[in-house]
């Protein structure tokens, strides 16, 4: 099983590789858009889960667009984390189909129940 995270913080994808550890996951990483859409194509079919965080800007939002539109990967869950909740931003990721939203920073023990939760365990 093999989760991916797009995160430009070390720390916090340090975090989400230790609770993908205790689920059994692989982590994939992306600190970027573009590397992260190479691994979605070459490893779509092996992808359970993305952990995206939300201050990416507005590349980001395209990118969570584009997850929803594809065939290939819309059915994938995608957690959302930010630094930050605004309510115009939790509004505008549930319309897109967001599965779960993390507040940073969070513990290993937070974003194992938003993994679990949105893989529907």
């Amino acid at each position: 099983m093999k989760l991916l995270v797009v995160e430009d913080s070390s720390f916090v994808r340090k975090i989400t590789k230790s609770a993908a550890r205790l689920l059994g996951y692989e982590q994939l990483e992306a600190t970027q858009i573009g590397q992260a859409l190479y691994i979605l194509n070459d490893r779509y079919i092996e992808i359970e889960l993305i952990i995206f965080d939300w201050n990416l800007g507005q590349q980001g939002l395209d990118f969570v667009k584009l997850i929803r539109s594809d065939i290939n990967f819309s059915k994938i869950p995608v957690i959302v984390t930010f630094t930050e909740i605004k309510k115009e931003n939790v509004v505008k990721a549930k319309s897109m189909g967001v599965a779960s939203f993390a507040l940073k920073p969070f513990t290993v023990q937070e974003i194992v129940v938003h993994m679990l939760e949105s893989i529907g365990k």
